[in-house]
């Protein structure tokens, strides 16, 4: 399959829209592009194309693989502590630890309302069969939420349960948390 330059260009600008550029090497003579970008979603991921021509832009497709994550809308997954799924072949997300709970109790007054973070694992498997670790942490601040991004995939914190009384802080094991993820940037 033959493609011109131009079509390359919005690739690559397709690809840095999601701050992952794409990489081209001149030794090799091969462009990757981390994610693929059509009609805003995410459609193809570790796109791999072999330059065939470069004064006439032409190129070969090499290998891709497709999103596991069609769309550009939340998807939305609750974690009781401890608990982890598959947020795509080779990669899971796990609810690791509560860092913090300051937010403010319900049943008693306060200035402010407080914060509560918590530190989520993705376990990805590598090809040689060793596993990859990166903690991670997402913190509720009243109506401001935190979002992070790996490998393409965006997640934010949306709920934390239970909610704190005044009695005292609730047992880490007893914590659920709600997460979004999704393959483009969050919006406001």
């Amino acid at each position: 399959m033959k493609t011109l330059l131009p079509v390359t260009l919005a690739l690559l600008w397709s690809a840095a829209a999601l701050g992952e550029p794409a990489i081209i090497s001149s030794e090799t003579g091969r462009l990757e592009i981390p994610n693929l970008v059509i009609n805003g979603r995410v459609a193809l991921q570790d796109v791999d194309f072999i330059i065939t021509d470069l004064d006439a832009g032409q190129m070969e497709l090499v290998d891709y693989e497709f999103s596991s994550l069609r769309g550009n809308f939340p998807r939305e997954k609750e974690l009781a502590y401890g608990e982890s799924f598959a947020v795509k072949p080779g990669q899971e997300l796990r609810f690791h630890a509560v860092l913090s709970e300051s937010r403010c109790p319900s049943d008693v007054v306060c200035v402010t309302a407080g914060e509560v973070t918590v530190i989520l694992r993705i376990i990805e498997t590598l090809d040689s069969g060793n596993t990859l670790r990166t903690d991670f942490g997402l913190t509720l601040l009243g109506t401001d939420i935190s979002y992070f991004e790996y490998k393409g995939i965006y997640y934010r914190l949306v709920d934390v349960a239970p909610y704190p009384i005044a009695i005292g802080p609730a047992d880490e094991e007893d914590y659920v948390i709600t997460v979004e993820y999704q393959s483009v940037p969050f919006k406001g």
